[in-house]
């Protein structure tokens, strides 16, 4: 039998909505995040996973400053094949409603009356047909997002694209996830139950702060271990001992991972890994690698997942945890192994040029494909931030650095509070020098 892995991002479910609304959610570290919005799902797989259907509920707080006459939904899986996500039975705030699809089927807009600040709990049905790419034998689709578009400016925006980290609120998540016995999952952050029923398992996973909601199913079994009240949870044996030493560094570094969970699946994205929230892709990286890219990944929680990724300033995800990578890397191995690494692997990257010319502070639309990101923003653009470092004096700039995740949880990234969090801890403007880098052309 074919190994079977889905990785997509849903547009929430629950089992059954007025209960699992009252239902409180698994508490750990990553609640010490307020979010209004709380998505359920209860997702379930046919038989050989290939395709997925459930039931969802969401309780969103009304995002605009004045009384609105429709909700509308991003069906992202409709971006990529018209029709692959249907919905049916659905409810707000008790209600029957019947929604409908834009000319793009992406856009599914449902009427009806929400008051200033209010709450409004949406419920219904769902189902998903994946498309994706041939991975492991198996299939793999990815950044499957239908959540509420961003409300701005009196209006609904539907012409952006907000999926993964890049999406405008976090949502406490809670994701139910039923697979036949010979397959396990994961999900968004914190395995939080495990149940075995009629030839069937049951996962359970929570995210206090979610702004995709995904997962992955795969023949085969999950592995687990704590560490210093993190759960990790992953699809390879070798990603457990991998991210125990990622996270020891960035404890000794200074810095503190913020979720109670992180599932690791292993060998699934392309170059450099991939985040989502709680929720890390690596790139088949093994030994001191692995360790280096988990440890990337797992700062990128921080900086592009509790402080929401900035699709116009990707640097301020990948750069800053670059930068903060290479200071755990300094401070586990020595100086003079990290003057080894960024002599041979960093200092390279800042004098490459390309074709066209792309620069560290352009938008993440620019970038040809993960190898320019990775060597841009990665690693011209982790020397950006580990000069800063050095000028700055680490202790002052690790303080600046988690300032900025402690003052900015929730919100997206901001160059504005970059900077503000830098003037507090190290009594210096940066202005200057990160115009230069970030207008440099590579």
């Amino acid at each position: 039998m074919k190994k079977i892995i889905i990785v997509c991002g849903l547009a929430v479910l629950a089992f059954t909505a007025g209960i699992l609304l009252r239902s409180p959610a698994p508490r750990g570290k990553d609640d010490g995040l307020s979010c209004p919005d709380r998505i359920l799902c209860d997702v379930q797989t046919n038989s050989t996973c290939t395709s997925l259907f459930g039931t969802f509920a969401m309780e969103l707080q009304n995002p605009a400053g004045e009384d609105l006459r429709e909700i509308v939904l991003r069906a992202y899986p409709n971006a990529e094949q018209p029709g692959s996500l249907t919905f049916s039975g659905m409810t707000a705030n008790g209600k029957s409603v019947l929604p409908y699809f834009d000319e793009d089927s992406s856009v599914l807009r449902i009427q009806t009356s929400w008051g200033t600040q209010e709450m409004m709990t949406i419920t219904g049905s769902f189902q998903l047909s994946p498309v994706g790419s041939s991975f492991r034998d198996g299939l793999l689709a990815m950044d499957f997002l239908p959540m509420p578009a961003r409300y701005s400016e009196n209006a609904w925006q539907t012409g952006e694209l907000m999926c993964g980290p890049d999406s405008w609120v976090p949502y406490d998540l809670t994701m139910k996830i039923t697979v036949p016995d010979q397959y396990a999952a994961a999900g968004n952050g914190t395995l939080t139950g495990e149940t075995r029923e009629n030839g069937k398992t049951t996962y359970t996973y929570h995210q206090g702060a979610a702004r995709d909601i995904s997962l992955a199913v795969w023949q085969g079994r999950i592995y687990q271990k704590e560490d210093h009240g993190v759960l990790i949870t992953a699809s390879d044996e070798k990603d457990i001992k991998a991210t125990r030493e990622a996270l020891a560094r960035l404890r000794k570094t200074g810095f503190s991972y913020p979720f109670s969970g992180i599932c690791i699946l292993s060998g699934v994205a392309e170059t450099d890994g991939k985040v989502l929230s709680g929720l890390a892709l690596t790139d088949g990286a093994e030994g001191e690698a692995l360790v280096e890219e988990l440890s990337r990944l797992l700062l990128q929680q921080i900086f592009g997942v509790l402080i929401g990724t900035d699709s116009e300033n990707p640097w301020l995800s990948v750069s800053v945890a670059s930068g903060a990578e290479l200071l755990c890397y300094g401070k586990t191995k020595g100086t003079y192994a990290l003057e080894s690494r960024y002599r041979t692997n960093v200092e390279p990257a800042t004098r490459l040029t390309h074709p066209r010319g792309v620069t560290i502070g352009a938008p993440l639309s620019v970038f040809a494909d993960a190898d320019e990101v990775a060597i841009v923003l990665r690693d011209a653009g982790g020397a950006m931030i580990l000069g800063m470092s050095e000028a700055a004096g680490e202790a002052a700039f690790v303080e600046a650095l988690n300032a900025y995740a402690e003052e900015n949880a929730g919100r997206k990234a901001s160059m504005e509070a970059f900077l503000s969090s830098l003037w507090k801890a190290t009594g210096s403007r940066w202005d200057g020098y990160l115009k230069d880098w970030l207008e440099m052309q590579f």
